[in-house]
This record gives C-alpha cells, sequence and structure tokens, in this order.
C-alpha cells in the first residue's frame, strides 16, 4: 500500500463512525472494478490534505466520503476541493451528513450550505454498508435540480450493494 492510500485509509477510519464507512480492502475493490467509483487523493504541496471519494452517474454525481486532515481544516481547503468538484461537472450533486445533534454535525452542515447545497425534505436512512453495520439516519444535501426520490433509489441500488 503506497503512502498516500495509507494515509487515506487512516484518515478515513479515524473520521467517519464504522457504521458510515466501508471496510477499506472493500472500498479499493470497488474503485478497481467500478469505472463509476471516483478516488481522489488530494496535496498541496506534495503534502496529503485528504480524499473524497465519489460516484459519477447518468443523473447527479453522489459524494460517498470526504475529508481533510485535522491539521489542515479551517484554512479554506475543504472549500476549495469542493469547489472544484463543482465546477468540474453540471450534474447535480448529492451528498450525506449527520443530522445535526452536535456542534460539529450543525457546522459541517453549515460548511455545505454556504457552498450552495440544501438540506433534502425527505426521510432518509443510509442503508447498512454490510451486514455487520447498521443502518444510518442522515440527511441528504444537494446542489442543483434533481429527482431526489429517483436518486435516493439509485444510491440505494448502486452505492449500497454487496460487493
Amino acid at each position: 500500500m503506497n503512502s498516500d492510500i495509507f494515509l487515506a485509509k487512516n484518515l478515513y477510519e479515524q473520521t467517519f463512525p464504522p457504521d458510515e464507512r466501508r471496510n477499506f480492502d472493500d472500498l479499493l475493490k470497488i474503485a478497481k472494478t467500478k469505472s463509476a467509483f471516483c478516488t481522489e487523493i488530494l496535496k498541496k504541496e506534495n503534502e496529503f490534505l485528504g480524499f473524497i471519494f465519489y460516484w459519477n452517474f447518468a443523473d447527479f454525481v453522489y459524494i460517498e466520503h470526504f475529508a481533510v486532515e485535522e491539521r489542515f481544516r479551517n484554512q479554506g481547503f475543504g472549500k476549495e476541493i469542493m469547489q472544484n468538484l463543482c465546477k468540474k461537472t453540471v450534474l447535480p450533486i448529492i451528498l450525506e451528513v449527520e443530522k445535526p445533534d452536535n456542534k460539529i454535525s450543525s457546522r459541517r452542515i453549515g460548511f455545505y450550505e454556504n457552498l450552495g447545497f440544501k438540506v433534502a425534505e425527505i426521510p432518509y436512512l443510509q442503508p447498512a454498508y454490510s451486514p455487520d453495520k447498521n443502518p444510518v439516519p442522515m440527511f441528504l444535501m444537494h446542489r442543483g435540480q434533481l429527482c431526489l426520490k429517483k436518486c435516493v433509489e439509485t444510491i440505494r441500488r448502486e452505492v449500497y450493494q454487496k460487493f
């Protein structure tokens, strides 16, 4: 495993609770076998900043996981990364966020709202990533015009299938 992948794995496992993430080996398998799945290691001047993992579907882009190393947070890197992704596609973008049960999750929602994302007005339960994990109540956020109900079905069918 190269050093960037090792750093991404550590950040992934530190940032996302077990029920909100895949087994990292499964994630690497998906990256190799699913052409719609994109993994980007984020760097600035050869220093690891974080990662963004997303799916390019026909009607929308779905951000599965996005994280910036703690020491680089609140410096504008996350905003820059998201703005660059938004510029790369004309498609609507969807992502999941934890419900605003604490200061951090409330700030996270505000971060995305400042980038033009809106909280979806439909109930959403993130399906379990594997049989040993639990579904998680989340909010969907989106940017752009789309049919959220259709997109949720695509997410459930394509993203949360067993590998």
